[in-house]
């Protein structure tokens, strides 16, 4: 019965999520814009979502900052944010055409050299601007796009984002999947493309890969520099710029050719300092709504797990922790 129940509300989310967004697409975007104009009121005055959150992270991240600029920076986030929920809502039935006027790829002709050799690579991207709107990559790449994602408790919410992201050719794939996906495409002689968000929290207590990011002690996911280290992938950022309401400009900036031949967490640490620089060059438009301090030092971290870094399964190394 109560299996029962939890599939109608699945169905129910997702008519729900589909009937709102296709109503939402007629609308013309002065309209949508709008509309986030006073959700960003109902949203930072009114129901304060995160905003302690957000403060915090943008505090400890420019302590340079007197708090006039923080402010100006929180409300620019929070009206980006509120554009970014609109724009990405609309995306199930927005036309082909209007996506190109509004997320253009500027270089993508870097990866033709990569796909005549039949060489797989690897995109890192951030949660920064509209990254929903950047999974019309298949229509500009000759690289099979593969995108992990986290899938949805709720079913209806999950099948609703898949559609949405593999509308123009995506194929996305759990994060548990990811690698026997890839392994499976190579081996068949496809070239694939792997679309990788790179800038979460990481999860699980064997965090290998501790740096300064942003003046903090900070966790950083190790899943690309793994990846691309087996299988030797090129490493490109997915690099993001908002040149207007609703409009945005992606280029790719080629990491490391031979991540196999490099040290480790070279990679990973290239892609940091560049998502770092990213963000110091505009800041509102990434996601500070997102617990990623939630420990402030990996020591403080192992204190809450009740490990400590002698701990059996608990790798720890004083070098990983930078401080220029």
């Amino acid at each position: 019965m109560s299996e029962e129940k939890v599939k109608i509300s699945d169905k129910i989310s997702y008519y729900f999520l589909r009937g709102l967004s296709g109503f939402a697409s007629m609308l013309p975007f002065p309209v949508i814009y709008f509309i986030s104009d006073i959700a960003f009121l109902l949203l930072y005055f009114l129901a304060r979502y995160r905003r302690k959150i957000v403060r915090s992270n943008l505090v400890n991240s420019f302590p340079e900052k007197p708090l006039k600029d923080i402010r100006k920076i929180e409300r620019k986030f929070y009206r980006h944010f509120c554009d970014y929920a609109l724009e990405s809502m609309v995306l199930p039935f927005v036309s082909e055409k209007t996506m190109r006027n509004r997320f253009i790829y500027k270089n993508p002709e870097i990866f033709n050299p990569y796909f005549e050799q039949k060489r797989s690579i690897i995109l890192v991207a951030a949660h920064y601007g509209n990254w929903e709107m950047s999974l019309q990559i298949p229509k500009f790449i000759k690289h099979k796009l593969l995108a992990t994602y986290k899938p949805q408790s709720n079913k209806g919410v999950d099948r609703f984002f898949m559609e949405t992201r593999e509308r123009f050719g995506v194929e996305a794939v759990s994060m548990t999947g990811t690698i026997k996906r890839l392994v499976q495409l190579m081996q068949e002689g496809t070239p694939v493309a792997l679309y990788l968000l790179a800038d979460q929290r990481p999860f699980h207590l064997n965090v290998r890969y501790w740096t300064m990011f942003l003046n903090q002690e900070t966790p950083i996911l190790s899943g690309p520099e793994k990846i691309s280290h087996k299988y030797n992938l090129p490493v490109f950022y997915f690099d993001v710029e908002r040149i207007g309401r609703g409009r945005y400009e992606a280029s790719f900036r080629l990491l490391e050719e031979n991540p196999a031949s490099t040290a480790e967490f070279v990679v990973t640490e290239k892609h940091v300092r560049h998502l770092e620089s990213v963000i110091r060059k505009e800041p509102a438009y990434w996601l500070w709504s997102h617990r990623r301090w939630r420990h402030k030092t990996f020591l403080n971290f192992l204190e809450v797990m009740g490990k400590t870094p002698d701990s059996p399964g608990v790798e720890y190394n004083h070098d990983l922790i930078r401080i220029p």
